[in-house]
Order: C-alpha cells, then structure tokens, then sequence
C-alpha cells in the first residue's frame, strides 16, 4: 500500500496527537514515548550545565 502524503503534511497531521499524548505522560508521571523521554534528558543535562562552576584555590 503506498501513501502519496507529504511527510511534512502528515507530521502536521500527527502532532496534535503527539503533543496531548506527550503532555498526559508528563502530568502523571510516566514516561513512555521515546521523545518525551528525550527532551526530559535533554532538559535535566541544560540545567546541570546552567549553574555556577567555580575552580577550587
């Protein structure tokens, strides 16, 4: 079966989707999609390079 669709008219389709899926995931406290996963990664290693470093004398 072959689908004509633009992948990018389809990712527009999908995202609605993703997004609530991605958005009740989080507010309970499970993660199961990998790229919720991801950006959760991606977030906890920014704030850990956001604080103040210093070099001990």
């Amino acid at each position: 079966m072959r689908v004509r669709e633009d992948k990018v008219e389809l990712a527009k389709l999908l995202w609605p989707v993703l997004r609530t899926r991605c958005e009740t995931e989080y507010a309970n406290g499970v993660t199961q999609t990998p790229v919720l996963r991801l950006v959760l990664e991606v977030q906890d290693l920014v704030d850990q390079l956001r604080g103040v470093f210093a070099l001990q004398g």
